[in-house]
């Protein structure tokens, strides 16, 4: 059976109709075949009898609440220039399950499809074997040269069974991944939650975990999510946990060229493990940035191979470091680099705390082969003090490592005695301050006297940054301050490397809220630092740029 309205066929108002048209019924129906128009909760459960078409140039709009129960493994197909906008809610997800949830179900497959949109969806139990090529990946749904945006969405026990993407596989176009929740996704070949080939990917705010990958023949790389000659690729403020894979037990970034670019912000990347190599991130042939991630207890190695880089395994990469911490990870007992690994390209690290990590043969915290050229400054490495400016090798006096709390403490402050953390106001004084007002700490998590109540001086609001909009950012961005007391304002955009790249506002300002938009044209992508200074003091915040 069919459903569908012939006059809506490829409109672009039907999120509006969908709103406003009574479709009433009180019975189950059929479906199967091409589908378009509306689907609504009154028509539940929609028992799919076998494979669904959302036609060329149609667009299907299911409602919240929507039950979709596959009878078989069909599968759910976002033709060419079709939209499919499945728009749950917070309380009435759309459910995308199987009647048998060992047979599984066929997963969505967008083929050359219009820009699609999934918000509070659920999709679980999505299987796919290799008999079903050229649909042989991404149990859950399927991306060929498409544009999808999915939003606040459960895809666990998806399953890829001889493929790649154990929940999502994405070749082409893009790939925007907010506030969802990835767990127990499977795949053979790399990616259990996320494969991503030569796509312009962004994951944001999610959360990864006890996704696996392996194969007998000993691929299985990305335990959680594989970037892939991506020409970007942004991943920020996810948590990825106790996740597998051969290489790259939490995420694997490979490509052919140094000028793609992948960018980690702000992430926590914990006890996930790797057979080989990079028990948290393995970085390959990339040019990466992470900054501001949380990376601890993670392995690499079993008792038959070696292992190399518990934390991160860098080779033939440009990787750039700032304001991380990378603790307690390990490689097996004849493995190299149990905080991070470098071998050929060039790496800088500046702002980091590489502490309490164990490598079997050599390495400790950092193990560098001869062919790798390694700038690191104003980093706190336990061990030794590393040669470069600012670096120091003391106790970071982290507040509770057996619970995962890795913030800096600083018992008795503000007086100036031992227990203060000697990362806090200790980074690179050429990098922009904390959103304190204060100097750059070393490691992710800076202290942050306002948290305290106990601050020198009330944060004044006069000098506050409301914000940047959007972030990530595509070459233009807007920033928000509010100006409260007359006086000169400085409004300056810093890159990585601490270097003033952009001067929007540089003189007297009057009272009020002021918008400033940056066209950053012909600036590359990755993290920048806006920092707002007035009479009352200075606050920084991050932007990321995605092209």
């Amino acid at each position: 059976m069919s459903i569908g309205f012939d006059g809506l066929r490829g409109g672009r108002l039907l999120v509006l109709l969908f709103v406003l048209l009574p479709f009433v019924s009180a019975y189950a129906v059929e479906v199967s075949g091409d589908c378009w128009g509306f689907w609504t909760a009154d028509n539940n459960p929609y028992n799919v009898v076998g494979d669904i078409r959302v036609p060329r140039e149609s667009t299907l709009v299911i409602g919240a609440g929507c039950y979709i129960n596959f009878t078989g493994r069909y599968r759910f197909i976002i033709d060419s220039s079709a939209t499919l906008l499945a728009l749950g809610g917070e309380s009435d997800s759309i459910y995308f399950l199987p009647q048998d949830t060992v047979r599984g179900w066929g997963g969505l497959r967008f083929i050359n499809a219009d820009t699609s949109y999934l918000s509070y969806c659920v999709l679980r139990w999505g299987k796919v074997y290799r008999s079903d090529y050229p649909y042989s990946k991404g149990g859950a749904i399927f991306l060929a040269n498409s544009c999808l945006r999915i939003e606040n969405s459960n895809l666990s026990n998806n399953q890829a069974f001889e493929g790649e993407g154990g929940a999502i596989y994405s070749r082409g176009l893009t790939l925007s991944v907010h506030d969802c929740v990835m767990r127990d996704n499977y795949c053979g070949f790399g990616g259990a939650a996320i494969h991503c080939w030569r796509t312009r990917v962004v994951i944001e705010n999610s959360e990864f975990m006890r996704d696996s990958t392996f194969s007998p023949l000993g691929f299985g790389n990305g335990g959680a999510i594989t970037i892939y000659d991506c020409s970007s690729a942004t991943i920020v403020g996810n948590t990825i946990k106790g996740n597998f894979g051969v290489l790259g037990g939490g995420i694997l970034v490979t490509v052919h060229s140094n000028a793609f670019q992948v960018t980690l912000v702000s992430n926590v990347i914990s006890y996930n493990r790797a057979l080989f190599s990079g028990g948290g991130v393995a970085l390959l042939g990339s040019t990466a940035n992470l900054c501001g991630n949380l990376i601890y207890s993670n392995s690499a190695g079993s008792s038959s191979s070696s292992g190399e880089g518990g934390g991160i395994f860098c080779a033939g990469s440009y990787l750039t470091m700032v304001n991380n911490t990378v603790t307690n990870n390990q490689v097996t007992p004849r493995g190299e680099g149990g905080g991070v690994y470098c071998e050929m390209g060039r790496s800088e690290l500046r702002n980091n705390i590489i502490w309490n990590n164990v490598a079997g043969y050599i390495g400790n915290q950092i193990y560098q082969c001869l062919d790798t050229t390694v700038f690191i400054g104003y980093n706190d490495i336990q061990d030794t003090v590393w040669p470069g400016e600012g670096n120091i090798s003391l106790d970071p006096l982290f507040a509770d490592t057996a619970a995962g709390n890795y913030n800096l403490t600083w018992v008795n402050y503000p007086i100036e005695d031992s227990s203060k953390s000697p990362c806090i106001d200790t980074g690179d004084p050429s990098c922009p301050p904390d959103s304190d007002g204060t100097r750059a700490d070393m490691g992710a998590l800076f202290f942050d006297r306002r948290r305290l109540g106990i601050v020198d001086e009330p944060m004044p609001v006069d000098y506050l940054l409301l914000g940047s909009y959007p972030n990530p950012f595509n070459e233009v961005v807007t920033i928000r301050y509010r100006n409260l007391r007359a006086g000169p304002v400085r409004l300056v955009v810093y890159n990585l490397a601490g270097q003033e790249v952009a001067a929007l506002v540089d003189g007297f300002r009057p009272v009020g809220e002021a918008r400033v938009v940056w066209e950053a044209y012909g600036f590359p992508s990755g993290i920048y630092f806006v920092c707002l200074t007035t009479l009352s003091g200075s606050r920084a915040a991050r932007m990321v740029m995605v092209k």
